[in-house]
């Protein structure tokens, strides 16, 4: 299959938030389950041959906060290391443990959690055969916004409210679950969904 170019030529120039370390991030044995799945998840895209020079991202909901990918970090290589635990975020600062800055799109991936209290898993991925698709699928959409702002994370929060998927126009896919599974299953129906009219 011919390589599809991203049609986001936004250009990325790292967080557009304050990053608030608090300290370090040592996973327990529950933590690092989850990041296993989320590893696992991450290599899922690269199977799918969802993958580009951003990249995506993803994230799991614990009592002890929000687990998520570091920025910079592929998902679709993955390793414990690339993962810190963010416990919250006030307008412009987010506060986090790890050794390195979470995702720029921390602050998307809170707001859906705050939204969706049922919601556990957040997958995001720059799947352009089903952003540049002809067809018309039946999910909400939303309008290109540049990424990491409040702006788009509200968008997208808000169009998750009654949604589990929805696609950026012009950027990518986001899937939320009550697990990675669950979350990744809904990526990989689309998709494949998408590939039958390519």
């Amino acid at each position: 299959m011919e390589k599809l170019l991203p049609p986001n030529k936004e250009k990325y120039t790292g967080v557009r938030f304050e990053p608030e370390c608090l300290g370090v991030f040592s996973p327990n044995i529950k933590q690092k389950a989850l990041i296993k799945q989320l590893i696992t998840a991450g290599k899922e895209f690269g199977k799918l041959d969802i993958k580009d020079e951003n990249g995506g991202n993803l994230s799991v909901m614990t009592k002890d906060g929000m687990i998520i990918k570091n920025t910079g970090a592929y998902p679709f290589k993955l390793t414990i290391k690339d993962f810190s635990l963010v416990v919250g975020f006030d307008g412009e600062e987010v506060y986090y443990f790890g050794q390195k800055t979470p995702s720029s799109e921390s602050r998307l991936h809170w707001s859906i959690y705050a939204n969706r209290p049922d919601v556990r898993c957040v997958l995001h991925c720059h799947d352009f055969l089903v952003v540049l698709s002809d067809k018309k699928f039946p999910v909400h959409y939303i309008k290109e916004m540049p990424y990491g702002t409040l702006a788009l994370a509200k968008q997208v929060s808000a169009g998750l409210i009654d949604n589990d998927y929805l696609i950026e126009t012009n950027h990518g896919v986001v899937a939320v679950g009550k697990t990675v599974k669950q979350a990744l299953t809904i990526i990989k129906k689309y998709h494949a969904s998408a590939q039958k009219i390519t």
